[in-house]
């Protein structure tokens, strides 16, 4: 945030404009978790597993308006304000804005990555697992805000690029559900009476591993399991790199049109694959990772990572895999056994061309939201620094 304070704005600390608040809860409130992207959201909504205690004779009650935070990861913009009554646990700390403030202002406010930073450098512990911002140090932060009328104005154009993000969010979820179910429904035209087995060209290789202190800026880029998923390698140009021997990087090299699969992972990731495409460089994979080529004169490269990706693969895979403390793997046996649909080449191309058309639209949608998520951005800076004012926007770029 910069230095001058704005023409009719207040400045202070945190602790004139929010109080925290400690009220008990009932065990029959809604339980409701904060998210660094959607903010306070019910549990039953998060997606995860809810691991809260019996005994929520400690949790914290939330009201409409309250600003929410957890105190664990402040640092990382886990935070928000809340439409719902109910609890948190005491992992959260709860907040009430004073007169004269809005609550959904506050809450953007605490998202500016000036502010983030800040509580990164701020938060205590030893390592970031338990690094938190305790109230009474968030109070002491400088701040400075506009009117209150001009903070709803605010809020409001805020809300509206978070809406307009929404809506692209929802129709990309709904043309990956109508990806999902074209693909099944093609695959499932043809019974899966062949094996993976008898289609390769090489024997599945396991990756290498190498120790972190290795991995270097200047070295060779490494596929790892964090890099792809739902068969696409996110942001390959953007790979980590590792020192490796000429020797290393013939034996683990990929090449445009392999599949690699995730073979040692935590069970609900087991068999995730990808289709390696466009590379410039050497680029290898490391050793949770099995490789896979096959014989692209009988099987498209583009069909068998859609087939791979399929329910059905999945199922296999993680019912052979084996556990181990927190994590499960599989084997080249495994994979190999697995029952695929193998029609001939021009009726896998068809379904491919017909699963790309699909990919292109949620491609399309995609890019809108990049460029929406940085309109965002450089809003959310404009009018939170008093760069610009509220006054002044014509139209909101959406």
């Amino acid at each position: 945030m910069h230095e001058s304070i704005p023409t009719g704005w207040t400045s202070g600390v945190f602790g004139d404009f929010l109080e925290h608040r400690k009220e008990g809860g009932r065990s029959v409130d809604d339980l409701l978790s904060v998210t660094a992207d959607h903010g306070v959201i019910l549990q039953a909504e998060s997606g995860r597993r809810n691991i809260s205690s019996e005994d929520k004779s400690s949790y914290n009650l939330v009201r409409p308006g309250d600003v929410v935070y957890n105190t664990m990861r402040m640092w990382q913009g886990v935070s928000g304000v809340s439409s719902h009554s109910g609890i948190v646990s005491p992992a959260y700390t709860v907040c009430t804005p004073k007169d004269g403030v809005d609550s959904h202002f506050l809450a953007y406010l605490l998202k500016h990555p000036s502010y983030v930073l800040k509580f990164r450098q701020m938060s205590q512990g030893l390592v970031s697992d338990t690094w938190n911002l305790k109230f009474g140090e968030l109070a002491k932060l400088p701040l400075f805000i506009p009117p209150v009328v001009e903070q709803r104005k605010i809020a409001d154009a805020l809300d509206a690029m978070d809406d307009a993000i929404s809506s692209i969010e929802l129709s990309m979820e709904s043309l990956s559900g109508l990806r999902l179910a074209q693909s099944s429904e093609q695959l499932g035209r043809f019974d899966p009476t062949e094996t993976v087995a008898p289609f390769m060209v090489d024997s599945p290789k396991n990756g290498i591993y190498k120790h972190q202190s290795l991995y270097d800026p200047a070295g060779t880029p490494i596929l790892r399991i964090d890099s792809f998923g739902g068969g696409d390698i996110f942001n390959i140009r953007n790979l980590r790199r590792v020192k490796l021997s000429e020797a290393e990087i013939d034996a683990y090299g990929l090449r445009s049109g392999d599949i690699v699969i995730n073979r040692v992972n935590s069970i609900e990731h087991i068999g995730k694959s990808a289709l390696v495409q466009d590379l410039r460089e050497d680029t290898i994979f490391e050793s949770n990772i099995m490789r896979l080529r096959f014989d692209n004169r009988r099987l498209d490269s583009k069909y068998i990572s859609l087939v791979l990706s399929e329910a059905s693969c999945l199922r296999h895979f993680r019912s052979r895999a084996k556990s181990a403390i927190s994590q499960a793997s599989i084997n080249k046996s495994d994979v190999l056994s697995c029952p695929i649909p193998v029609p001939s080449l021009g009726e896998q191309r068809r379904i491919v061309s017909i699963i790309e058309a699909h990919d292109e639209r949620i491609a399309a949608e995609r890019a809108r939201l990049e460029k929406l998520r940085k309109l965002k951005a450089g809003l959310m800076d404009d009018l939170l620094t008093g760069r610009v004012r509220v006054d002044q926007l014509q139209d909101l770029p959406v």
